[in-house]
C-alpha cells in the first residue's frame, strides 16, 4: 500500500490482498495500522489498496 490521505470520517473502498473489498469510514493511521470505524484495526501489509468511495 502506498502513502495515503484521507479526513477523518471519510467513507473509503477498501481492497485487501486477498481480494476482499468492503465500504468503511477512515478514523486514523499510524505506523502500519490502519484504524476503520466498523473493521477496527487493519495492518497496512494486508491492504491492497484504499481510495475514497463515491456513489
Amino acid at each position: 500500500m502506498n502513502h495515503s490521505s484521507f479526513k477523518k470520517g471519510t467513507r473509503i473502498r477498501v481492497k485487501l490482498t486477498n481480494n476482499t473489498v468492503f465500504i468503511d469510514h477512515f478514523e486514523d493511521k499510524k505506523s502500519g495500522t490502519v484504524f476503520l470505524r466498523e473493521k477496527g484495526i487493519l495492518k497496512t501489509k494486508n491492504i491492497k489498496s484504499l481510495s475514497i468511495y463515491k456513489k
